[in-house]
């Protein structure tokens, strides 16, 4: 077989792989009858936070009935001597009494002559009521059965662990301002702010901070300015600033925690909540990836301030002057309040007229019993109530209480999350102390003595004792439930037997239990497969980011010598937490380096570092010179280890018995450090690995004054890396390794994707690749929010310029104008604010109406280098002088009269470091400092971590024993090869776009390959080879292919092709038909949607219900709807005279307990006979019929898989469309015939039979209208799930959905099944009716 060399092309996105096969001429390959060009599509991958939040959830009850069934065990002896069928009855007690298997009717609690449920319900209206009852009246027995009612309700509902306080020591509603100050100071003291609130005398402010007869809107405002330690005006500002979001959050106000947490956010929006909402931990999670472990710590401080001041308000009612002993006293005053409350409304409800005495009842009865199945919220209430208020002296005190947040209070509320489990045990034990006398088993001691301070009684840890985090499933990992539910499990026992509060110590392994949690948590280096990261907090850790921030840094434009960089490092470094750059100048003066403080920058706030040796500083206030001793190094790095690990401080204390010589003073000290998070390095990374000289990248940063991306991607450290990394594939299973790599979800899905993509093409070949070239894509920077971003930054900047540096004053104003009108800050306008309103070549100014007259210039030449950022852009008139001079830069033509203005420009923050750069190089100094790798840097090489991670497992798959090389290309590239050569992108109209842009990759990479070879180790992986680079006049790497082969500016057509391969390259732009996969999938997790409806006799809607439980039928119970499908199965009906083809929904539910799939189907199918044709269709199966080519959602839903194909001239429509450029009426209405005409035409499933009708309509839209309606219509005819209303155009509103009855969809017997690899290159069409 002669073996012609091919490239594969690879697109990975998040939910495609385009995808290319090409010969080394760049012309497709032929394989199996197919162009060698297609996408594999599929579901992005999805983080677990969801599924671990239900499992959490699930773990939670689970425990609860766990402490529940104990409870039962203590109390069932002495409940049979009086009521032997009492707990049988309270099974019993959930079941309707028009279940058949009701048993036991009558009184459910009590069934004596002296004690019924009437009389129970009668002496005691709440269980709180029952609960103060047992513990005000010691001298009275109480029934057996009451006291296990009360005990149960506490044991129940035993309430957070947030504080830590033994419950002797606990006293309800106490807030403690000054430790929780203190502690909120350190925090922001090692983030390097200025902010500082007060911990002197701060507990002097918790009468106003919980005087809740003010409202939480004037409590805020009085106390913002009282609780931070003034500095100097502009830092006061901010510290008002934050204080009053701090004083927000803790009143349960909706506050800016980005604001609190000190950090810059694309969408501050998101970022406005409250601790009062019920999805404010759901909301948070979804934030969480944005957060450090400090913001973390100052949440829970927040927290726990919160919940102490909700507390308060529980217990101490400054609106109504009663204040409670127990939970239970203030509970009762809650029912009491409710009452009397309730009574004024009704008044006022007497004294309304029909239609707000309507309203007003409404209101009251959708927050005690609910409307449409939810109850509504205090807040909902509120605007309800005092909307429909009469004008009275009632309704005023209504008014009064409804802005305290005090009226209806109920006693079941959100609120009750603030109460901590030492409230409840505190009543407990009051329970245990009235009844002890007559139930001496109330009061056996805690068997577990070590726990008795915590928990004095047995029944106390049924409250107090709580399952450490770590611990997880409490199931043993064992080889039959590793599946199950022993796939989320790690527990390591001691010995064998039921785990109980009481022996948990002597059953479960703690330490071991909490490394195995860690280690799985513990994610693994991003530039070493496999290695475990450091802690964050790791002294060698610490170091690495602290040399490499130091090694950043320009004294005077001049980079730091590695002398000064050590000095700052022992004199500044390791004795302040806090550096910033003042003290660093004032360092290097006291060394004598500098008459005065130099010029220090290179950090990314401009004024601080933002690392430092917290650690060195607090373990050398414990160990003073011992710290520097490298014999004990190892044991150092232990101690911080065990610290970020074990967050208990028992374990913590027991793992430092190992260190001998450790003093017992010195480890009482120790154990009180506490460190959170993990580095993205590893130890073997950092001071294992080594370069020629035997250096390893710690040694580096020392010795040097390179930095850490400096020093890693020296050639010894490459091939270093790509050797291990090798190693360890070659010793593990791709899957495991894919696994364990250190990215997203999103970003393994799609590697897994490219290897069956890439395995697929080889297959279809016969052999592999010469070359694999591969381009990630950039997430869409479209973003809204970028606009807004840049509006706050620029109003930022021009915070800090006076007037007088404009010499137009009326830039400042026209700014204000802008973002008080909320203008879209185009590339256009940003440029003009930044460029301070003048014209950068010439200093003219600009006038802001007319931007569109002026050009945006390329500052370096796109012949020259593709560089498109806004770094390399401006607004000029003059770009038609430089289109003669394409050589010659503008440091060269403007650079004399211009170059103290953009100097200005850049000490102003309004342009970068960068574009100064870019506006004074001249092209002597390019080749100065060897300038030339730089450009060919930014040209070529990829930084992206994922790019190396799937280049380093296509490396160790493909190149190691088949010599493929591994190629990465830059985004940016063929970005430009679309944009220079109208290769039209619209994301709407097809996924073909994904498949080209692979072509493109092939190409771009084969060029490189081709023309620049010396060039390789820019972009082949694992090429590590020196290079010289000549002196190339141009670093964009296209510019001879674009010399060569040029359009027409006018009409677009090809000008010049040497070789006919821009003709080639638009042919394969304008294929018709290219391969298209899907994963195709089945559904796991939830059985059905959560929520559960009552029954049909009391729904206002019917529905479709399942049942709750087997033995809980849904016209008794209601039930849960929507039953989730695993996958579908093929039936044949049976008829009397023809037979017929149907999908059916196999659920999830029933599949996982019966695998009878004919046994299943029947109640889809009642009294019909029918036949299995497929027992298995996953979702995204791919079908034909009739010339429609369309996939299977579920048994109802088909989407549709035709490609929408359209025309160079449509696509450039779209394209100016998308872009805002203006286009005449008659065009935009012949663009939409056109695409509903080849809609009509090659879509067989969109049957628009009023054609002429829908044109019409369209064409009297209004032109914005025109636009959207255009979008829409592309989305519902793209191929996928996707459906527009478009009834403006007499289209159905739904247009895109197809959609069966009930009964499935069905299909003819000429159907065809096609099963397809993952590209498609093999493919196997049956007909349905040939099964």
């Amino acid at each position: 077989m002669n073996k012609q060399p091919y490239n594969i092309g690879l697109d990975i996105g998040t939910s495609s792989v385009g995808w290319s096969a090409t010969e080394l001429d760049n012309r497709l390959l032929h394989i199996k009858g197919h162009n060698g060009i297609g996408v594999r599509l599929f579901k992005e991958g999805e983080s677990a936070a969801d599924r671990r939040g239900f499992r959490t959830t699930r773990r939670r009850l689970a425990r609860r009935k766990w402490r529940l069934r104990l409870l039962n065990e203590i109390f069932a002896t002495e409940i049979a001597k009086v009521d032997p069928s009492f707990f049988a009855r309270l099974k019993q007690s959930n079941v309707s009494p028009k279940d058949p298997n009701k048993t036991i009717f009558g009184n459910i609690l009590f069934d004596d002559e002296n004690l019924d449920d009437q009389k129970f319900h009668h002496d005691y209206k709440t269980i709180y009521h029952l609960r103060q009852a047992i513990i005000n009246h010691p001298e009275q027995k109480f029934d057996i059965r009451l006291i296990y009612l009360a005990m149960h309700h506490i044991i129940k509902y035993r309430g957070h662990f947030l504080n830590q306080a033994n419950v002797q020591d606990f006293k309800g509603g106490k807030i403690d301002l000054e430790k929780s100050f203190k502690a909120l100071n350190d925090i922001f003291e090692n983030q390097g702010r200025d902010l500082r609130l007060v911990t002197d005398e701060a507990n002097q402010y918790v009468k106003v901070l919980s005087d809740n007869a003010k409202t939480r809107s004037d409590r805020q405002k009085e106390l913002s300015k009282l609780l931070y330690v003034p500095i100097d005006k502009d830092t006061d500002k901010n510290s008002k600033k934050v204080t009053g979001e701090i004083l927000k959050a803790i009143l349960g106000n909706k506050a800016k925690f980005d604001v609190i947490f000190g950090i810059e956010v694309k969408n501050p929006k998101e970022w406005v909540l409250t601790f009062n909402s019920d999805d404010f931990d759901d909301k948070i999670e979804g934030l969480s990836s944005q957060m450090t472990d400090e913001d973390s710590e100052i949440l829970l401080i927040l927290k726990e301030l919160y919940f102490a001041l909700n507390l308060s308000d529980i217990l101490n009612n400054s609106v109504t002057d009663k204040n409670a002993k127990t939970l239970s006293e203030a509970m009762i005053n809650r029912c009491d309040d409710h009452k009397n409350q309730l009574a004024m409304l009704k008044k006022v409800i007497d004294s309304s007229d029909k239609k707000h005495a309507k309203e007003l009842k409404e209101a009251y009865s959708a927050y005690i019993d609910g409307e449409n199945n939810k109850k509504i919220s205090f807040e909902d209430l509120k605007k309800r109530i005092q909307k429909n208020l009469v004008n009275s002296e009632l309704s005023q005190k209504i008014n009064d209480l409804l802005d305290h947040d005090y009226f209806l209070p109920k006693q079941r509320s959100k609120e009750n999350g603030a109460i901590p489990h030492q409230l409840q045990q505190q009543e407990l034990d009051q329970i245990i102390e009235s009844q002890k006398q007559y139930y001496p088993f109330l009061a056996e001691l805690n068997p577990n003595e070590k726990r008795s301070r915590q928990a004095k009684y047995k029944l106390d840890e049924l409250v107090a004792f709580q399952v450490p985090y770590y611990v997880g499933p409490m199931v043993e990992v064992t080889d039959s439930n590793q599946e199950n539910n022993g796939k989320f499990a790690w527990m390591i026992r001691k010995e064998q037997g039921e785990i109980t509060p009481w022996n948990f110590d002597e059953k479960v392994d703690r330490t071991e239990t909490a490394t195995k949690f860690i280690t799985r948590m513990t994610t693994t280096d991003t530039y070493l497969i496999g290695e475990p990261v450091l802690p964050k907090n790791s002294l060698l850790y610490q170091k690495f980011v602290v040399l490499n921030e130091l090694n950043n840094l320009k004294i005077n434009q001049e980079t730091i010598t590695p002398g000064q960089k050590q000095y700052l490092y022992e004199h500044v470094m390791k004795k302040n937490k806090r550096v910033t750059l003042k003290k660093i100048a004032d360092a290097l003066v006291i060394k004598g380096d500098y008459p005065y403080a130099p010029e220090v920058k290179g950090t990314t706030d401009q004024k601080n570092l933002n690392n430092g040796l917290t650690t060195y500083i607090d373990l050398a206030k414990i160990f003073g010179n011992e710290l520097d001793d490298v014999d004990r190094e190892a044991d150092f790095e232990k101690i911080i280890e065990w610290s970020t690990i074990f967050e208990d401080q028992h374990i913590f204390a027991l793992k430092l018995q190992e260190l001998k010589w450790l003093t017992e003073k010195q480890r009482n000290q120790v154990v009180k450090l506490r460190y959170q998070g993990w580095g993205k390095l590893s130890k073997e990374l950092l001071a294992g690995l080594v370069d020629d000289n035997g250096q390893r990248i710690i040694d580096l940063l020392w010795s040097d004054n390179q930095n850490f991306m400096q020093i890693v991607n020296q050639k010894s450290f490459k091939e270093s890396i790509a050797d291990h990394n090798g190693a360890h594939l070659e010793e593990k299973n791709l899957k495991d390794v894919i696994n364990d790599l250190y990215t997203s979800p999103q970003n393994k899905k799609a590697i897994r994707q490219v290897i069956l993509v890439v395995d697929d093409i080889i297959n279809a070949v016969g052999y592999e690749p010469a070359n694999i070239m591969m381009e990630f894509a950039r997430e869409d920077s479209n973003d809204h929010r970028l606009t807004n971003s840049r509006s706050r930054q620029l109003e930022n900047v021009y915070k800090d310029i006076t007037n007088s540096w404009f010499d137009n004053d009326s830039v400042k104003d026209e700014l204000e104008d802008k973002i008080k009108n909320k203008d879209k800050f185009t590339d256009r306008l940003y440029l003009y604010f930044t460029q301070g309103g003048k014209d950068l070549y010439t200093g003219e100014p600009l006038n802001i109406d007319d931007l569109s007259s002026y050009d945006i210039d390329h500052i370096l030449p796109q012949s020259f280098i593709l560089d498109n950022s806004l770094d390399n852009r401006v607004l000029t008139s003059q770009r038609n002088n430089r289109v003669s001079k394409e050589d010659q830069l503008p440091g060269e033509l403007f650079g004399t009269k211009m170059h103290a203005f953009w100097k200005r420009l850049k000490a102003a923050h309004l342009i970068s470091n960068k574009k100064y750069y870019n506006l004074t190089l001249t092209p002597n100094s390019i080749s100065k400092f060897n300038n030339q790798g730089r450009f060919i840097n930014r040209q070529l090489v990829e930084t992206r971590q994922v790019i190396k991670l799937a280049a380093e497992i296509l490396h160790n798959r493909y190149s190691e024993e088949k010599g493929t090389n591994i190629v990465t290309i830059k985004a940016n590239l063929t970005h430009h090869m679309r944009e220079k050569f109208n290769f039209y992108k619209n994301r709407n109209v097809n996924d073909y776009h994904h498949a080209f842009d692979a072509y493109l990759t092939a190409f771009v990479g084969n060029w490189l390959l081709q023309q620049y070879p010396k060039l390789k180790p820019y972009f082949v992986y694992g090429d590590f080879a020196k290079t010289e680079i000549n002196n190339l006049k141009s670093f964009n790497m296209l510019y001879k292919f674009e010399q060569a082969h040029q359009l027409n500016e006018k009409d677009g057509k090809i000008a010049k092709d040497t070789d006919a391969l821009l003709g080639y390259m638009k042919n394969v732009y304008h294929f018709k038909k290219m391969l298209v996969t899907k994963k195709l999938e089945t559904n796991h997790g939830a059985l059905f949607n959560q929520t559960l409806y009552p029954s049909p006799a009391h729904d206002i809607k019917k529905r479709q219900l399942i049942k709750p439980k087997d033995n809980r039928p849904t016209d008794i119970y209601g039930g849960y709807t929507h039953e989730e499908r695993k996958y579908m199965s093929l039936v044949k009906v049976i008829g009397k005279k023809d037979n017929e083809y149907r999908m059916a929904n196999v659920p999830l539910l029933k599949i996982n307990k019966n695998n009878d799939i004919k046994e299943i189907l029947k109640s889809q199918f009642s009294n019909k006979k029918f036949e299995i044709v497929l027992p298995k269709v996953l979702k995204n199966q791919l079908f034909s019929e009739n010339g429609a080519l369309f996939v299977i959602g579920s048994k109802l839903y088909k989407y549709n898989a035709n490609q929408l194909v359209l025309s160079d001239l449509d696509m450039k429509l779209l394209n100016d469309l998308s872009n805002n450029k203006s286009i005449d009426e008659v065009t935009i209405n012949q663009l939409f015939k056109n695409i509903v005409d080849s809609t009509n035409k090659y879509m067989p499933l969109y049957e628009i039979k009023n054609l002429n009708e829908v044109v019409e309509k369209f064409n009297n839209l209004e032109f914005n209208d025109k636009k959207k309606t255009i979008t829409d219509f592309l989305l519902a005819t793209h191929a996928n799930p996707t459906m527009s209303n478009l009834k403006n155009i007499g289209l159905p509103s739904y247009f895109g959905r197809f959609i069966s009855g009930n009964a499935g969809i069905k299909l003819s017997e000429n159907a065809n099944v096609i099963y397809q690899s993952p590209t498609g290159l093999f493919s196997r069409k049956v007909k349905i009716s040939d099964f």
